[in-house]
């Protein structure tokens, strides 16, 4: 039986931690014009922000002054959203139309008002866009200097110094949504991805309320709201108009279709969600896998086929409008390299240190292993094993956070708190202890994530 009490404590909190987060969007138009942290600021979207919407130009706050309170209310979100959902599952769950109520409001305003300043990300998906629109150019063969050449709107915000790093799926969509909006200003094209990118998280949130539904009776609308008002998410979706949301919509919207026995559309979405970026390919791989087991072996080669052609197809039809052969993967092979870069240089030292204590003589060979992409592939194929092994139906939901976290903290150079949507939308789908602990480490590495906005340099 519904606890009345806890719903009321629920909504209460739920409305708390959204509040908080529409006070740090206010809060950020008094960013320090000198404060640089660890995670870069995209400062210069604030009075891009301010302008459009004719506010007043105020003297910056201090920089004390901006983080104290910055962490005050990120901490207020936080407790909010875990106490909403803590009170959610001994029984105190609102009412799907609430929560979805909550969250449409939520995504409108953060999407509108929170200025980018966190990430500017978003700038550079219009300035792709543009690029094609605007100018004739090929994103995956031009770089956003040949914007500021040629004197775009879009060429002072796009900080990318590298072509595009994205899918075709995405490059498409964004080009179409800025095709669109070809007369707009670019504000109001950077207010629309950033509104796409909260409807995705208000999507996930009612799609994964159905895979919950399917997989554990009762437990929907939990998901729903834990997805749809986390706090991370709600920064990194309508706050700062990553494209993950989207990527993640069409991830979850593919499992569900496959779970509803819809598979070419469900292997169709996942494919789009591969289009967007090109992480998911792990999870396409196990479910191709796991709709292969028990069956014989010409049914296990026709749904394995049928699959494959209903991911691949669309997103080699999505790569012909910008083909130049194989320089068009150049943005993504870019991203890649960066990523081991950054993710080698940090950990070497650490881990050289300890193996020279523990191993003296191999710590050199050692640290060079756990510092490549090596580890990852192991991962990978232990739990490639393990969901063959088991032969479920979702094994998968719980293989996938694992090896999103592990991308995200050790293949990406930087664990930017965006790249934890990958991992943690998929473990609030399911409630036992593995998720739970899943989502456990998520919810802790997430607010560490966020705090980092505000770590100096």
């Amino acid at each position: 039986m519904p606890n009345r009490r806890l719903i009321t404590v629920s909504l209460a909190c739920a409305v708390v931690s959204t509040a908080a987060l529409i006070a740090l969007a206010t809060l950020q138009y008094g960013m320090p014009t000198r404060f640089y942290a660890i995670m870069g600021l995209g400062r210069e979207n604030v009075p891009h922000f301010r302008e459009a919407l004719g506010l007043p130009r105020l003297g910056p706050l201090s920089i004390p002054v901006f983080i104290f309170w910055f962490r005050a209310l990120l901490a207020v979100s936080w407790l909010g959203y875990l106490a909403a959902v803590i009170a959610a599952l001994k029984g105190g769950v609102p009412s799907p139309k609430v929560i979805l109520g909550i969250a449409i409001i939520a995504g409108i305003v953060l999407a509108i008002w929170w200025p980018a300043s966190l990430s500017g990300d978003v700038y550079g998906y219009a300035a792709f866009a543009r690029m094609s629109v605007l100018h004739g150019l090929n994103p995956y063969t031009h770089t956003p200097d040949a914007l500021r050449a040629l004197g775009d709107a879009s060429g002072p915000y796009a900080r990318f110094r590298h072509t595009t790093l994205y899918g075709p799926a995405w490059t498409l969509l964004s080009t179409a949504i800025i095709a669109v909006l070809k007369w707009a200003d670019l504000w109001w094209q950077v207010v629309a991805l950033k509104l796409l990118a909260a409807a995705s998280l208000v999507l996930s949130a009612v799609v994964g309320r159905g895979i919950a539904e399917k997989l554990s009776p009762g437990r929907g609308n939990l998901t729903l709201l834990a997805i749809a008002l986390n706090p991370l998410f709600l920064v990194e979706a309508p706050g700062n108009g990553h494209n993950d949301a989207f990527m993640m919509l069409l991830l979850l919207c593919g499992i569900l279709l496959l779970l509803r026995e819809k598979r070419a559309v469900g292997f169709l979405m996942l494919g789009l969600s591969f289009g967007v970026k090109f992480v998911t390919a792990p999870m396409l791989c196990w479910m191709l896998m796991e709709q292969s087991h028990g069956k014989r072996i010409t049914e296990r080669a026709r749904r394995t086929g049928m699959g494959a052609l209903a991911m691949t197809v669309p997103f080699i039809l999505c790569y012909a409008p910008f083909w130049h052969g194989m320089a068009i993967f150049s943005g993504a092979a870019h991203r890649w390299r960066w990523g081991l870069i950054w993710s080698s240089a940090s950990k070497q030292a650490t881990i050289t240190y300890w193996l020279a204590k523990l191993m003296p003589g191999r710590e050199d060979r050692i640290a060079s292993f756990l510092t490549s992409p090596w580890p990852i592939f192991v991962v990978f194929l232990a739990l490639t094993v393990w969901i063959w092994r088991r032969r479920g139906e979702v094994d998968s939901l719980t293989a996938w956070p694992v090896l999103a976290g592990c991308l995200a903290l050790f293949t990406m150079g930087v664990p930017f708190p965006w790249y934890f949507l990958w991992g943690w939308t998929v473990s609030l789908l399911r409630w036992n202890r593995a998720h739970l602990a899943m989502s456990g480490a998520f919810l802790l590495a997430g607010f560490i994530a966020t705090m980092g906005y505000t770590v100096p340099r």
